[in-house]
């Protein structure tokens, strides 16, 4: 399945504008590679049906970091992931249809995917994709992004926000940026120390 799905499906090459290039040449199968923004701008979308296949399908494989031993490859199956992130989505981070996810988190992570993409889909939220480093080009840039795309929710490890606390720790940067918007703040992976818990409250 694998294997079939690496050669024949299409895929998107988005240019990022800091990065000026061309995209598409001679050299690329155009039937395979397509560019975002023209395939945005396209006047007519095809339609296809739906496929249905058992809950048990294999969804991805998620691998532990290796931090306690070899990495792990856990295979996750479509219907118990949609269940378990649709529950947690809802109840324990609190995002609905009218929410803004954010999760300074890098993708690639386990919860990355989970929480950046499958959950707020599942939830039919919106959510902010961030690549970059919460440090970069200040220890205020996270507090930008929950200004500038006015979000509801953040999901944020305990670790990622000891290190903005460790630059910011008067919270200047945070008492600069508009952030009446976030109305739920998880913070997740370690246990939260009381020092970090009590400088975000």
């Amino acid at each position: 399945m694998c294997k079939k799905a690496n050669k024949d499906c299409p895929r998107l090459i988005y240019q990022r504008a800091e990065l000026k290039g061309i995209l598409l040449d001679d050299t690329i199968d155009e039937e395979k590679y397509h560019d975002y923004k023209t395939f945005l701008e396209e006047d007519e979308w095809d339609e296809d049906d739906c496929d249905f296949f058992p809950s048990t399908q294999p969804l991805c494989v998620s691998y532990t970091s290796g931090a306690t031993g070899p990495p792990k490859g856990i295979m996750r199956d479509h219907g118990g992931t949609a269940v378990a992130l649709n529950y947690a989505m809802k109840n324990i981070f609190n995002v609905g249809e009218e929410s803004v996810h954010f999760a300074a988190c890098n993708m690639a992570w386990d919860v990355g995917h989970n929480f950046m993409v499958y959950g707020p889909l599942l939830r039919c939220a919106k959510t902010v994709i961030w690549e970059g480093d919460c440090l970069y080009p200040d220890p205020g840039v996270i507090w930008a992004v929950v200004e500038q795309h006015k979000v509801t929710n953040m999901y944020i490890n305990i670790s990622t926000l000891r290190e903005v606390k460790q630059h910011d720790y008067d919270g200047e940067l945070i008492k600069n940026a508009e952030t009446d918007s976030l109305k739920t703040l998880c913070l997740v992976g370690e246990r939260g120390d009381p020092d970090t818990v009590n400088w975000i409250h």
